[in-house]
């Protein structure tokens, strides 16, 4: 890369300067939008995109010093460099899933090389603050994307609201461009810093305006990320600019401070005043941080880290010396715990706990250094040149201190957006210091290990590669069955591939082949082998043993999973029938109390009235009360009308951002015969942002019951066709998690089948009225010329309650039995 500047050698400055200008968006922009978020952590095609490019600057550049015998200048952060990668290799020995962490040191690795690249191409005379004005300019589009997606939600809300009394605030959380609100948060407030000091030192007024849009635009976007740490994270890099400005770059400003301070020592009376004004302020921000309950998508303030921290802190008390391993805080996680329902998480939403609990006090000693090491070089470097270089610096430590603050409760490490501008910018700065340091050391030092780092990534990514193609292999289980085998057999010690195949495996089974049965079987037992505090694995492996008329080993696999995830209704139902049918009647009715207590919905179904278990089960449970959508909905078909509101409004004046407020507040008004109001209020509870999915299915279902009793069939067809795929073709996260597949998402950065339960495994979760609510969609299907697509729904909402005679009328009228 060094060489670039050579290789145009009649190139005049002007030109020069443009083509770096465009090579250097190019990159920014595959980087940040394309590879920067959860897309490019998981999705197989990125991650060989970016390993493409870091290989072919990688080795451009490297490669360049090697032919030349050039070396690479220090940049002071050597040691640091070493103590972080010694540790990292350390504890991935130690690791209980080597594995799954060997991908973190190679990350790193690739991170160090970045960061001596963009050092040296500053050495060579590729310009600090073209890095630092390229990066602006794309981060100006991902501010625009997000600021559009923002204003297309509000236009959509004034129009839905215009004229209504009862409908939703405007509130909106901005997942835009990353697929991660906290993770846009970060990624703004790296680039605020830079852009406030470049618009104070621009002479031109025209950029000087531009960028001071650029800061209204990115704070308006941060604010409605609703990231409480991310606000944290921008006043610590703001106090840090304003300090470092005063202190370091500009004589002028701390002139001034010196005099107002003065001024203000001199009338102590003022000074107190102020001084508890600055500190009712901060008591005030503090405050509305720990307090502020956040949006429908995220938990009150001193509830939101608590479990992360808990699974966190089990895990280094466990391995206080070296942790669970790098990369393992999912596993770590999982095991404290109950997952499913709750989905699993990448990090512990924080650097710190997730350092302590997979890397232990090795690893914490070791980020400790490297902060100490990146505070004592940029402190080294204040003596700049220019004002422009000394602002630059400052923007970049104010950068950085804002990450720190931030990544106490998050973590971003691994999402290159955030990453790779720090590295970059810390580079640059680093680069501009007044004097050249006369050290050096040789490329071998870096390309080695960026030899291995390729290696094992181009390992992992053929197994991916494989992986992929069964993903897409749609419902063709056999061929899937097969990649997934040979993806398994390419990278035999990740458990994620034995997982997928012994799942493809199992649907072949449900088909009735008995050599998949036994193959699935295999593939599970593997997986768990590999990952044993999974608990779907057990749930699937038991549903397989029972097929297999394994009875005692199902009966043991499914207690596994229900203690590995006590909360997981689906596993306690079949723990119960597996029980009652070895005659374990204790075991079976406390799984059995244990569902309903979970599932109280199901408890009409007439299943609990087939044996003398479920009887005496259903009798002596203890039923949650019922949802306040249930007791209105009760209200409203006993008349009450007027009871019902009342309930409903004290609802929405407690919160207006409750989904079933507004399906509720529909269905009273479709009870008046308002039906215009009872499409305004359901198109407010489809609105809402929330991540109750129940919720948000009673709402489209009852959009369609609206549509359908209006005669607009199309619509009606629709709405019953997504939620019958909703509560159909789900997996263990529930209702319409059909593609949401976070455990292979977070715990091995690899896409998975849409659904990761057997259909072998019994569930019971539609309740008696929502079944019967979904009958008319077996009309709108035969009216829609599909009678065999009608049949199919009748048979499987019998499936599901078959005291359902409705369907089993249906049925006889298209002259075919249940």
């Amino acid at each position: 890369m060094a060489a670039i500047p050579e290789a145009f050698p009649r190139l005049s400055a002007p030109r020069l300067y443009l083509l770096r200008e465009a090579l250097l968006i190019l990159l920014w922009a595959y980087v940040i939008l394309i590879g920067g978020g959860v897309n490019g952590l998981v999705t197989f095609r990125v991650q060989l995109l970016s390993t493409l490019l870091m290989l072919a600057l990688g080795g451009l550049w490297l490669g360049g010093l090697l032919l030349r015998r050039q070396a690479v200048p220090r940049a002071g952060l050597e040691w640091a460099a070493l103590v972080f990668l010694g540790a990292q290799l350390v504890t991935v020995l130690l690791s209980q899933d080597v594995r799954r962490s060997l991908p973190l040191p190679a990350q790193a690795v690739a991170y160090i090389i970045i960061f001596y690249g963009a050092y040296t191409l500053t050495r060579s005379g590729w310009p600090a603050e073209l890095t630092e004005k390229t990066l602006l300019i794309v981060g100006s589009i991902v501010i625009g994307l997000a600021g559009t997606e923002l204003a297309q939600r509000y236009l959509s809300w004034l129009a839905l609201t215009a004229g209504q009394t009862v409908a939703p605030d405007f509130q909106y959380r901005l997942y835009s461009v990353f697929g991660d609100a906290n993770l846009l948060s970060s990624f703004l407030n790296i680039l605020t810093p830079p852009a406030l000091a470049r618009a104070l030192v621009t002479p031109r007024r025209a950029t000087r305006i531009l960028l001071l849009l650029w800061l209204i635009a990115a704070l308006g976007v941060q604010a409605f990320t609703l990231s409480r740490g991310g606000q944290v994270g921008l006043a610590v890099a703001l106090g840090v600019l304003a300090t470092l400005w005063i202190a370091v770059v500009s004589e002028d400003a701390r002139a001034r401070a010196v005099t107002a301070w003065g001024w203000l020592r001199a009338r102590p009376a003022l000074l107190f005043v102020l001084a508890a004004i600055a500190a009712a302020m901060f008591a005030f921000a503090v405050y509305r941080v720990f307090t502020f309950e956040g949006s429908a998508t995220q938990g009150p303030a001193t509830q939101a880290r608590s479990l992360f921290w808990g699974a966190a802190w089990q895990a280094f008390t466990s391995s206080p010396i070296w942790g669970t391993g790098p990369g393992t805080f999912p596993t770590a996680y999982m095991r404290y715990s109950s997952s499913p329902p709750d989905r699993i998480y990448l990090h512990a939403h924080s650097v710190a706990f997730t350092t302590a609990a997979e890397s232990g006090l090795i690893g914490l000693g070791a980020v400790i250094f490297v902060v100490v090491a990146i505070a004592v070089a940029l402190w080294k470097a204040r003596h700049k040149p220019g004002f422009a270089a000394r602002a630059r610096w400052a923007a970049v430590a104010a950068s950085w201190a804002g990450f720190l603050a931030h990544s106490q409760v998050d973590d971003h490490t691994r999402y290159l957006a955030v990453a790779l501008p720090l590295a970059i910018l810390l580079g640059c700065t680093l680069a501009e210091e007044s004097e050249a340091r006369p050290t050096s050391f040789h490329p071998l030092w870096l390309l080695l290990p960026g030899l291995a780092a390729a290696l094992f990534t181009g390992y992992s990514l053929r197994a991916y590669a494989l992986s992929e193609q069964a993903v897409e292999a749609g419902d063709d289980w056999a061929r899937a069955a097969q990649l997934f085998d040979q993806a398994a057999n390419a990278d035999p010690a990740l458990a994620f591939y034995w997982q997928q195949a012994g799942y493809a495996y199992g649907r072949l089974a449900a088909e009735g082949d008995t050599a998949a049965l036994e193959a699935g079987i295999a593939r599970l037992e593997r997986a768990r082998d590999l990952e044993p505090a999974y608990a779907v694995t057990h749930a699937n492996l038991a549903a397989l043993y029972w097929q297999a008329g394994r009875r005692a080993d199902a009966l043991a696999a499914m207690q596994q999973a229900t203690q590995l995830a006590p909360l997981a209704a689906t596993y306690h139902l079949n723990l119960g029938l597996y029980a009652e049918a070895l005659s374990q009647p204790e075991t079976a009715r406390a799984a059995y109390r244990r569902f309903l207590s979970l599932r109280a919905a199901s408890a009409g179904l007439s299943f609990w009235s087939e044996t003398p278990v479920r009887r005496e089960a259903l009798a002596t449970a203890t039923l949650p009360e019922s949802p306040p959508l249930e007791r209105v909905r009760a209200l409203v078909a006993a008349g009450q009308l007027n009871e019902a509101e009342q309930e409903l409004l004290a609802a929405w004046r407690d919160n207006t951002q409750l989904p079933w407020v507004y399906t509720g507040l529909a269905e009273l008004a479709r009870a008046r015969g308002d039906w215009a109001l009872a499409e305004r209020q359901i198109e407010n509870a489809l609105w809402v942002q929330n991540v109750q999915i129940e919720q948000q299915v009673d709402a489209l279902l009852t959009a369609g019951e609206i549509a359908h009793a209006q005669g607009r069939t199309a619509e009606a067809l629709i709405r019953y066709e997504n939620v019958w795929w909703a509560v159909s073709e789900y997996g263990s996260l529930g209702w319409g998690s059909a593609g949401w597949t976070p455990h292979a998402y977070f715990a091995y950065q690899r896409r998975a089948l849409p659904v990761d339960e057997l259909p072998q495994l019994a569930r019971a979760d539609l309740s008696p009225e929502m079944a019967r609510r979904l009958l008319p969609l077996g009309e709108l299907r035969l009216a829609n010329g599909q009678p065999e697509k009608a049949a199919d729904l009748y048979r499987a909402l019998l499936r599901i309650e078959p005291a359902l005679d409705e369907a089993r009328v249906r049925l006889a009228e298209l002259g075919l039995s249940p």
